[in-house]
């Protein structure tokens, strides 16, 4: 029996690979994206392409509804839409605070539910999220992205305790970084430059560095191929630091993001 992913945000980077690696391994693809003809991927009768604005409730039920429908049931769900926003925390407003909240980690959440009577039923399935070492060590003037992706990762962990009794399986791919079109929104505040503006050029100066996103989607296939439990895969070209978190003092990571983005170690004298 073929197995079916559900892609989300497959119109390009990470999830568009995904969907194109899938597609090579023989399984079934229902890949969608808010703009579904950006999906440029060669037609095959084991792939469908539908439009998902994961912030919408009547979109999310529809293309659940709509992949059942098609490939009979879903085996994982990849939930990989996301949106960047960084900057100084006074610079934020509520309107793209939530509006990052809820693409990130609320809109991977009501997927994930629309989806899970199926696999409950089934008695099997997987839920993999796509993470980020910003959800895993806190990054300076990135405190929103951080903050969403430190609660995806919070959310994954407490669900596979509910889920595991019928058969569901919940990964977190923490990524290190992909070399894609996905960009970081900046916002500015005028007190904290020009240090803000070193710390932007230094993360778009990693991504250049960091692995392609052909690279990233073949690990996440062995992945959702996995029969493991285990919960976090950190995936990318620097994997060290989320590893060595658990086991440097605080006062040495500090240190070394300090010195990695450039940062003022100190507040500037009177």
């Amino acid at each position: 029996m073929t197995s079916t992913v559900f892609i989300t945000g497959a119109s390009r980077g990470v999830g568009h690979a995904c969907a194109v690696a899938f597609l090579a391994a023989g399984w079934n693809v229902y890949a969608t994206a808010r703009d579904p003809e950006k999906i440029d991927i060669a037609f095959t009768e084991r792939l469908a392409t539908a439009q998902l604005d994961v912030g919408n409730d009547a979109s999310i039920s529809a293309t659940a509804a709509d992949a059942i429908a098609r490939f009979g049931s879903v085996d994982v769900l990849l939930n990989n839409a996301g949106i960047g926003l960084g900057g100084p925390v006074e610079a934020l407003s509520r309107e793209k605070f939530h509006a990052l909240l809820d693409v990130n980690l609320v809109g991977a959440a009501l997927v994930t539910k629309a989806l899970l009577p199926g696999m409950r039923e089934n008695r099997r399935g997987m839920i993999i999220n796509i993470g980020s070492l910003a959800g895993a060590v806190g990054l300076p003037y990135l405190a929103p992205y951080c903050a969403s992706k430190f609660a995806l990762a919070g959310l994954s962990e407490a669900m596979r305790y509910e889920l595991a009794p019928y058969g569901i399986r919940v990964k977190l791919v923490e990524l290190t970084g992909s070399r894609t079109q996905f960009k970081q929104p900046i916002l500015s505040h005028e007190a904290y430059e020009p240090e803000a503006a070193v710390v932007e050029q230094r993360l778009r100066e990693g991504l250049s560095s960091a692995a392609p996103p052909e690279t990233v989607a073949e690990e996440i296939l062995r992945i959702a191929c996995s029969r493991s439990d285990r919960l976090r895969y950190v995936v990318g070209a620097d994997s060290l630091l989320p590893r060595i978190k658990r086991f440097v003092p605080d006062k040495m990571l500090r240190s070394t993001l300090t010195r990695a983005f450039g940062l003022r170690r100190s507040g500037p004298s009177k």
